[in-house]
């Protein structure tokens, strides 16, 4: 997901850009950096465009291509970037969690009456279902007395 991170620090005249005051910030998921309070409000960083770039990246702190030298320490700079939960990286990770080992591994945590609630709302989404009945249908699956499923 896109987020927004106000720099530590600017230093125009290095072209450097601090933004070690956001916690795990990683410079590869930067987007854009854009000087806000500049005439033009210039775009400082862009993914897409030529020169617009990194030159250098220091930890947290990012040498930025484009000549920076005509604005202010002071300059308010706003920076873009992904924080690895974008929509994407979330249907990945529903994605796992579906597989049938994940799925497998959850259950196993669950206590008896959980399993029972699970269990009791898979099968009532079943067509077809017959739950306690004396005869159940051929191919339906049902609960016995004893509480176990089976299938007629």
């Amino acid at each position: 997901m896109r987020q927004v991170a106000i720099p530590r620090a600017f230093d125009p005249a290095a072209g450097t850009v601090d933004v070690s005051n956001v916690a795990g910030f990683d410079p590869r998921r930067v987007v854009a950096i854009l000087d806000t309070s500049a005439p033009d409000r210039p775009t400082l960083y862009d993914l897409q465009t030529p020169g617009l770039g990194f030159a250098s990246v220091a930890g947290a702190v990012m040498t930025l291509q484009c000549d920076t030298s005509g604005l202010s320490a002071q300059d308010w700079l706003i920076v873009f970037y992904d924080d690895g939960l974008s929509v994407g990286d979330a249907m990945v990770s529903i994605g796992a969690m579906l597989a049938p080992a994940a799925l497998a591994a959850n259950i196993a945590t669950l206590s008896t009456t959980q399993l029972v609630a699970l269990i009791s709302a898979l099968l009532g989404a079943l067509p077809n279902t017959q739950k306690g009945a004396s005869t159940p249908a051929t191919g339906n699956f049902f609960i016995d007395e004893a509480g176990n499923v089976a299938l007629a």
